[in-house]
């Protein structure tokens, strides 16, 4: 109590001081903290299911191209889960909408069918009510719902006694027979943003659907005792034996298992582990510089210690003194650390990607609290230890006269280190930011193919029972919107490629060798209207777009890109060939490629054809809109809404807000690690600042001396910021060694970018060498103002 009563006054003594190392100590520990909470949440902790570890999800896998899909058909999920023995349960589900016009305008309600199993594989269990009973996937008049407990509480009021009592959506009753507990979250791939609200069972008859169309997600629990890979093995040997069965469909498709917790958090774990590492780095950097300041204020405790040493107080005894200043400084650091943690943490869940993870709620939890704990108590003893352990002069009589020096010259030797050491960790950090803003920039700056400035997107659809009312519904709506003020163009798609809309088909060219395989020969095929070019700007480079005349009883024509046309026609002109695709189509244009699912997307062999020659109901509406205008987006609604008010409206979204969330991941990544470099560099600089200053302090005598024989005063300048460039320069040396090795691990994360980028690391060294020559500008200055009478009386 003796010690934590002297430390106390000690840190009341000296406030500036103080101040300075907890506030640096909360910054370091706060950033720590506050990463380590979305670190533990998505990573150390456990999937909020039974066993989790068990539970898998099935992947369909293009063997030749390796490419991975989240659907598989469903007679092949039939045929896993009778044949696959290495599983408990298996269980799928399907994306399933249904329109609700509870508040008079209809509102599109985001749902799941299930197996009625689903839930007993994830092993959770219903806040009220109860879950759904096998027999509920028959076919009958009313459907049986699960709700959320959001859903419950926002549509229904918490109203218990709606469990067991039909309503109406739409045209469809439906009876809820339970309700979701409040932590539940369904496991949905971050990518697919489908958070369902509510849950029916899912009915299909797999023996008359085609094996060919891949629409249902499967999650599968493993037997007790049974490994991933045999049951990788296993469920192989089920694949091999439908693409045996089936070749017309199932040719090169496997099957792979992904631990459930892998595919829901496993593409941002690389990112969270090496933003965890910045942060570390900060840390040190943080430690390193209140290291300093210790060891400086114990230099200005010299005659104490000679006195404590005099009057026989043992290293050791000295130690423990010391360690009770650090951890109690390190306490009151840590201490405001949570408070940084908390302001962190809320602003990380302000800027996170919409598409970020978020299956486990992200917190300040005791788990958290015990490792902030223990960041503190570490840095406690590293920083107690430091000054402890420096070796003192052996004529304690000059230290009790007041003499300079007690530490001697191994103090002022550690002291550069931690300097050299600060912008050495400062220097990897900039580095790593510098690579991922690179990234990024590159990533944004990427060839689309398409302009999707100033285009909305809308999707929209019609109940239309034939051909004819749906297209008069889309030729009145295209009417409505090109009269719209502000409106340059509009075109529909049925599936639009930033949305991860897709249908692809096999082709044959008529009069071509056919394939060895159907799937040879498979393109996107998409169906548009006459101005779909236009309103993308997709440049048309041979023959022409389609027109208003191409409709379902014209002449079938459809419109390659190049890749296709070079890939299939070669030097041959594709205009005039005819393709096979369940009927002849004549090839009338060819059009420029574009990457058809964003910025990181590979060009692929697409078909277009008119969008009244497909048999689709829905679209998604574009509309290019002049610069600055306003309220289109308002009249756009309206106008839907008047034509068909009992469809409702999904959300407009501009094509580039789109764009923006699909690079918001590695934007978030970059801004992150921007900041702690920002961070580590303030206070590395700081620490640089601090070494020199203390260094001007300690040689006011010799720099009065040397003043007093006549030393000019850009001399004395030029010998301030030789010293702190000295220390910058060799921490930057250790800094590039130290970042040429790290930076290979980021290798997964960066785009366009070499892990050792010669600018990124050059211009990032001379950036830091720049601000360590401002650091040590303001302490060569004063001491170059040092009055030699003065400081020569001083002495």
């Amino acid at each position: 109590m003796n010690d934590l009563k002297f430390a106390l006054r000690q840190l009341l003594k000296n406030p500036g001081s103080t101040a300075v190392a907890v506030l640096t100590l909360a910054l370091g520990i706060g950033a720590n903290t506050a990463i380590f909470s979305v670190v533990n949440a998505l990573i150390l902790q456990r999937l909020p299911y039974r066993s989790p570890e068990q539970i898998v999800q099935v992947l369909s896998q293009n063997e030749k191209t390796e490419s991975r899909s989240v659907w598989i058909s469903p007679p092949d999920f039939v045929d896993l889960g009778t044949q696959c023995e290495a599983f408990q349960e298996i269980a799928g589900w399907r994306e399933w909408e249904l329109v609700d016009r509870q508040d008079g305008e209809p509102i599109s309600v985001k749902g799941a069918a299930i197996t009625t199993n689903l839930f007993a594989v994830l092993g959770v269990q219903p806040y009220l009510g109860r879950m759904f009973f096998s027999e509920e996937a028959q076919a009958t008049d009313e459907r049986t719902v699960i709700l959320t407990h959001g859903f419950w509480q926002r549509r229904f009021g918490a109203d218990a006694k709606i469990i067991g009592k039909a309503f109406q959506f739409g045209d469809q009753t439906y009876m809820p027979v339970g309700v979701t507990a409040p932590d539940f979250k369904f496991p949905t791939e971050p990518a697919s943003q489908w958070e369902p609200e509510l849950f029916v069972p899912l009915r299909f008859r797999p023996v008359g659907e085609d094996r060919s169309s891949s629409s249902v997600h499967v999650l599968a629990r493993l037997k007790p005792g049974v490994t991933l890979e045999q049951a990788q093995a296993e469920t192989s040997i089920v694949a091999a034996r439908l693409a045996s069965q089936y070749p017309q469909s199932n040719t090169d498709r496997g099957m792979r298992l992904v631990p459930l917790h892998e595919a829901l958090v496993g593409q941002v774990r690389p990112a969270l582990l090496m933003l965890f590492g910045a942060v570390s780095f900060v840390l040190l950097i943080a430690c390193a510089n209140v290291a300093n300041l210790l060891l400086a204020r114990a230099v200005s405790r010299r005659r104490e210690i000679a006195v404590r040493f005099v009057l026989g107080a043992s290293r050791f005894r000295l130690l423990r003194q010391f360690l009770t200043e650090s951890l109690l400084l390190c306490g009151l650091g840590g201490t405001s650390g949570v408070l940084v943690a908390a302001w962190v943490l809320n602003l990380l869940t302000a800027i996170l990607p919409e598409n970020f993870p978020t299956i486990v709620e992200i917190k300040i939890d005791p788990w958290v609290l015990g490792f902030t704990a223990a960041t503190a108590f570490l840095a406690g003893l590293v920083l107690g230890t430091a000054p402890a352990f420096q070796r003192g002069e052996t004529d304690l009589s000059r230290s009790l006269k007041g003499a300079s020096g007690f530490f001697g010259s191994a103090g002022h030797g550690f002291r550069n280190l931690l300097a050299v050491a600060e912008v050495a960790l400062a220097l990897v950090l900039s580095v790593g930011a510098g690579l991922l803003v690179k990234s990024c920039w590159l990533v944004t700056h990427i060839d689309l193919g398409f302009s999707p400035e100033n285009v909305l997107a809308v999707g929209v659809w019609t109940s239309a029972s034939n051909e004819a009312q749906r297209d008069a519904f889309y030729s009145e709506l295209f009417e409505r919107v090109q009269r719209l003020p502000g409106v340059e163009s509009a075109a529909g798609v049925d599936f639009l490629p930033l949305l991860r809309g897709d249908s692809r088909s096999s082709f044959t060219i008529v009069g071509h060798p056919l394939p060895a395989s159907p799937n040879d020969q498979m393109a996107h095929v998409r169906g548009i209207t006459a101005d779909y070019f236009r309103a993308l700007r997709i440049p048309v480079v041979k023959g022409h777009p389609f027109s208003e005349k191409d409709t379902a009883q014209s002449e079938k024509v459809v419109i390659l890109n190049q890749t296709l046309a070079r890939r299939y026609f070669g030097e041959q002109d594709p205009i005039g060939q005819l393709l096979d695709m369940n009927g002849q189509r004549k090839v009338v244009g060819v059009v420029g490629d574009v990457k058809p699912n964003g910025f990181e997307s590979l060009v692929v062999p697409e078909i277009f054809v008119p969008f009244k020659q497909r048999d689709e109901s829905s679209m998604q509406l574009l509309v290019r809109t002049a610069e600055y205008s306003r309220g289109v987006a308002g009249n756009l609604r309206a106008e839907i809404l008047a034509l068909n008010p009992a469809v409702p409206v999904d959300t407009i979204r501009a094509l580039e807000q789109i764009l923006a969330r699909q690079v918001a991941p590695r934007r978030f990544n970059a801004i992150l690690l921007g900041s702690f470099a920002a961070l580590g560099l303030l206070i590395a600089m700081a620490g640089i600042y601090g070494v020199i200053s203390y260094s001007v302090s300690q040689r006011t005598h010799e720099i009065g001396v040397r003043m007093a024989l006549g030393a000019q005063s850009t001399e004395v300048i030029k010998l301030i910021i030789k010293q702190g460039m000295t220390l910058a320069l060799t921490g930057v040396a250790f800094g590039l060694a130290l970042a040429s090795a790290i930076t290979g691990v980021m290798s997964g994360l960066l785009y366009g970018v070499k892990p050792i980028d010669a600018t990124t690391f050059g211009g990032l060294s001379l950036l830091l060498v720049v601000v360590a020559c401002l650091a040590c500008l303001v302490p060569a200055r004063r001491a170059a103002r040092v009055d030699p009478m003065e400081a020569l009386r001083y002495e």
